[in-house]
């Protein structure tokens, strides 16, 4: 069986399946489906590649990944840590919104839900953060600074950035 959430849908396309089915002699027949499903809204993680190692003055420590929430923000999101471990969380200093792990390196975080308020304003860990993949669900906030001083990211997203409620862009990639 196919697990089609590993799929790359397109939204607003129309898909049908066929599908080949076999018995346990191996004698099997294309069945082709009847209908089509058409993929209304997508939902992405934010999705983002952090390297534990690159601490500078005032980062967590070389195992540890602390997220860079606002106190203003709002939050009610699942992150994924990238080594079998979720956390969920529903505020901007709770214990869930920081991770360490067994050993330091380079893990993908996925994020889903509500998060609105993410800056870094070039402190914490701003160089650990090296790569978005997704923007999905992250709403950066009204702030500024958001990205400011991340001297190692890069990112490769092709879709784009929520900037519902947001207004102030100012110092954005400053430094990145």
């Amino acid at each position: 069986a196919k697990n089609f959430s590993t799929i790359n849908l397109t939204e607003g396309r129309a898909y049908i399946w066929n599908v080949y089915c076999n018995d346990s002699a191996g004698n099997g027949a294309w069945y082709s489906s009847n209908y089509s499903i058409t993929v209304e809204h997508i939902t992405l993680p934010f999705s983002a590649t952090w390297n534990t190692s690159k601490t500078s003055t005032g980062s967590s420590n070389s195992t540890t990944i602390s997220l860079p929430l606002e106190s203003t923000g709002i939050y009610d999101f699942t992150v994924d840590w990238g080594d079998g471990n979720i956390s969920i969380v529903t505020a901007w200093n709770t214990i869930n919104s920081n991770h360490t792990y067994g050993t330091e390196g380079v893990y993908a975080i996925n994020i889903t839900g509500t998060i609105v308020g993410f800056r870094f304003n070039a402190v914490g860990d701003k160089d650990k953060i090296i790569k978005i993949t997704n923007w999905g669900v992250l709403r950066v906030g009204n702030s500024g600074d958001y990205f400011y001083g991340c001297s190692n990211l890069n990112s490769n997203a092709t879709d784009n950035l929520d900037l519902t409620g947001t207004t102030d862009l100012s110092l954005m990639f400053s430094e990145a």
